[in-house]
C-alpha cells in the first residue's frame, strides 16, 4: 500500500492584538521619551517667566517670551539671518545637486555605484570633523589663502573664516548628499520610454529636460529642498564653528540663552518659534507636492 503525501497550504496565524501592541510598544515608548516628552517640557517652559536674579518662576503662563522676541529688532534680524542662510544653502545644494543627480541617473551602473559612494562619504564622517576640515582650509594660513597669496591675487590673507559664506560652504558640504539622493531617487522613477518618445517626436535635449525630466522629478526637488532647508535652519555645529561670534543663528542663540544665561523660558520660546517655522514650511511643501503629483502622473501617462 503506497502512501500519498498531500501538500497542504501552510496557514500562518495572524498576530493577535496583544502581540501587535507588544511589537509597537517599544517604538512608541522611545518616541515618547526622546521627542514628545522633551517637546512638552520645552513648550510648557516657553510660556513661563523667571526672575533672572533668583531664577525663580514668576509667571506660570504668559506670552512675555514671544512678545520679547518679536518686539526686539535684534532677534528679528537673527530670524531673518537664519532663514537667509538656510535659503541660500538650499539654493546652492539644488544648483549643485541636480546636475550631479542627473549625471548619476544617466551613468552606467558601475559608475553610478562609485558616484553614490562619493555622495555618501560626507555622511560617514562626523559633522564636527568636517567643519574642522573647513577651519583648516579657510584659515588665514589655510589652503585657500596660501594659493591666493602664492598666485599673487592678493597681498594680504582674505577674511574667509567666521563669515556667512564660510557657514554656507560648510552647510552645503554637509547637506548636499540629501539633495542629490532625493533628486536621484525621483529620476529613477522616470520611465526611459517617456524620454525616448520625446526624442522621437523631435524634442531637443533642452526641451526634453524642461518639458519631461524636470517636471517629473519635481517631487524629488521639493523633498530635497524640504530636508535641506529644515535641517540647515536648525543647524548648530556648523554656524558655531565656522561663524563664531560673528554669524549667529536662532539655534546658537537658543543654546546661549539656556546654557549660558540660564534663561530657559526664553531659549525654549526661540526653539518653539524655529520649530513652528520649519513645520509651516514642511506643511506647505507637502501640500505643494500632493498638488503636483496628479499633474505629473498625468504627464507621464501621455504617449
Amino acid at each position: 500500500m503506497t502512501s500519498i503525501a498531500i501538500d497542504r497550504p501552510i496557514t500562518r496565524r495572524r498576530p493577535g492584538q496583544l502581540q501587535r501592541i507588544a511589537l509597537v510598544a517599544p517604538l512608541v515608548l522611545v518616541f515618547l521619551a526622546i521627542l514628545v516628552f522633551p517637546l512638552g517640557l520645552m513648550l510648557s517652559s516657553a510660556f513661563q517667566r523667571i526672575s533672572l536674579s533668583t531664577y525663580q518662576v514668576t509667571d506660570r503662563f504668559t506670552l512675555y517670551q514671544f512678545v520679547k522676541f518679536f518686539g526686539d529688532g535684534y532677534y528679528l534680524g537673527l530670524l531673518w539671518q537664519t532663514l537667509n542662510i538656510a535659503g541660500l544653502t538650499t539654493l546652492c545644494c539644488l544648483l549643485i545637486g541636480y546636475p550631479f543627480a542627473l549625471h548619476m541617473w544617466r551613468a552606467k551602473p558601475s559608475e553610478r555605484q562609485v558616484l553614490r559612494l562619493i555622495v555618501l562619504s560626507p555622511l560617514l564622517i562626523s559633522f564636527v570633523v568636517l567643519n574642522f576640515g573647513w577651519l583648516i582650509i579657510l584659515a588665514p594660513q589655510g589652503l585657500v589663502n596660501s594659493l591666493v597669496l602664492g598666485v599673487g591675487l592678493s597681498k594680504e590673507p582674505l577674511s574667509l573664516l567666521y563669515t556667512k559664506g564660510a557657514v554656507i560652504v560648510g552647510l552645503v558640504h554637509v547637506h548636499l548628499p540629501f539633495m542629490i539622493l532625493s533628486i536621484e531617487n525621483a529620476l529613477e522613477t522616470i520611465r526611459p520610454e517617456v524620454v525616448r518618445a520625446a526624442a522621437s517626436l523631435g524634442a531637443s535635449p533642452t526641451h526634453q529636460f524642461f518639458r519631461v525630466i524636470l517636471p517629473l522629478s519635481a517631487g524629488g526637488v521639493v523633498s530635497g529642498c524640504l530636508i535641506v532647508f529644515a535641517t540647515t535652519a536648525s543647524a548648530f555645529v556648523t554656524p558655531v564653528l565656522l561663524g563664531g561670534a560673528w554669524v549667529k543663528t536662532l539655534a546658537s542663540v537658543a543654546y546661549q540663552q539656556i546654557m549660558v544665561n540660564l534663561d530657559i523660558p526664553f531659549g525654549s520660546a526661540i526653539s518653539i518659534i524655529l520649530l513652528l517655522l520649519t513645520g509651516i514650511l514642511t506643511f506647505t511643501l507637502v501640500r505643494l507636492t500632493s498638488w503636483l503629483q496628479p499633474h505629473l502622473t498625468e504627464v507621464q501617462r501621455k504617449p
